[in-house]
């Protein structure tokens, strides 16, 4: 339980830097034009929405309460900043409930009201319902996930802030090798003690 709350705090804190980097991606005009149909960010009066997509229910709201607070936090710092070209911006919570089925619909909710200029998330497997519709839309999006499928990314619009799944192991055991742990076996079937190179080609099998 320690470590669920640790991870939770270090999301929170990482969550102020996506909406930072993001904001300043819209505001430079990413995927905006008159010819391209993406979102433009242009002085007004009215505030300009950033869509949070994580699980704010079910199996994974912590992480989704982590991401909220983080994202709060970028809201005010842009805001206390004087916001995008004088707009104030607002945050837009998106529950995807961890799940395509009901992040969809919320997602599509989200654009025909308050038309966001772009998003935070989403978290986990909802992301291969919600990409088609962020891409369709031309909407910025930094993905809070680790999945090997975006290690080779080509989508323009798409942000991942996470390392990959595929790392995660040979980076822990090195941790606990350098902190002085010497673990009896490891999850993956190689040997420990070994170096990253060293693991990687066991694991490769090369």
């Amino acid at each position: 339980m320690k470590f669920r709350n640790r991870s939770s705090k270090w999301r929170s804190r990482l969550a102020v830097l996506p909406m930072i980097a993001l904001v300043g991606l819209a505001g430079c005009g990413f995927g905006s034009s008159s010819s391209s149909g993406g979102p433009k960010v242009s002085a007004g009066s009215g505030p300009i929405h950033f869509a949070v997509l994580a699980s704010f229910t079910g199996a994974f709201a912590d992480i989704g309460a982590a991401m909220w607070e983080g994202a709060k936090a970028g809201e005010a710092a842009v805001n206390d900043s004087g916001g995008i070209n004088g707009r104030k911006l607002v945050v837009d919570l998106v529950d995807t409930v961890g799940d395509p089925a009901d992040a969809v619909p919320a997602l599509n909710k989200e654009i025909i009201t308050n038309h966001p200029i772009g998003a935070i998330g989403p978290t986990t497997s909802e992301i291969f319902g919600l990409q088609p519709i962020l891409d369709r839309n031309k909407l910025p999006f930094m993905f809070e996930g680790g999945s090997t499928v975006f290690d080779k990314n080509k989508d323009p619009y798409l942000w991942r802030s996470n390392p990959s799944d595929g790392v995660l192991g040979v980076c822990m055991a090195t941790w606990a090798i350098q902190h002085g742990e010497r673990p009896h076996g490891c999850l993956d079937g190689v040997p420990c003690g070994l170096s990253c190179g060293e693991r990687e080609s066991r694991i490769s099998g090369a």
